[in-house]
């Protein structure tokens, strides 16, 4: 990622945008053109040290144990959504989550669905009725698996 970013002609050309933020987080046919456009338009606005910090702080923390840390301290029902698309994180890692979870959780995989599938118009919808669930499910049948 670094390489990409100094190869850079001193800001953030479109081309980089789509590679980095539009390619791996969403799918751009069901997020609608409006979308991609914004996140185009906004990515493009940053700079090309600002990217270079953040790659490297992501690096600096990346040997750090924060999940094992803190994810045991959380006493929320979790609902843990992941796009069965994902290519940030695997199934595997969501349900590394769930393990360390002390608290009612559950996992639902969402099909057609990336690593961001509340970006999507139809992912978005499938996200708000499972929050919406999880609202309204009694407390005495959280953490089922659906």
């Amino acid at each position: 990622m670094l390489n990409l970013i100094d190869a850079l002609p001193g800001h953030i050309t479109r081309g980089f945008a789509e590679q980095v933020v539009v390619e791996p987080f969403f799918n751009g046919k069901t997020a609608g053109q409006w979308f991609v456009d914004t996140a185009l338009h906004w990515t493009m606005q940053s700079e090309p040290r600002v990217w270079t910090a953040s790659i490297l702080g992501a690096l600096a923390d990346s040997d750090r144990s924060y999940p094992d840390i803190f994810l045991p301290r959380v006493t929320a029902r979790t609902l843990i959504i992941h796009g069965a698309g994902d290519k940030v994180f695997s199934l595997q890692d969501a349900e590394q989550v769930r393990r360390l979870l002390r608290t009612r959780s559950s996992i639902v995989r969402l099909a057609g669905e990336g690593h961001s599938p509340h970006w999507s118009t139809h992912g978005a919808a499938r996200v708000a009725g499972l929050l919406g669930d999880l609202v309204e499910e009694p407390a005495s049948t959280q953490g089922l698996l659906v």
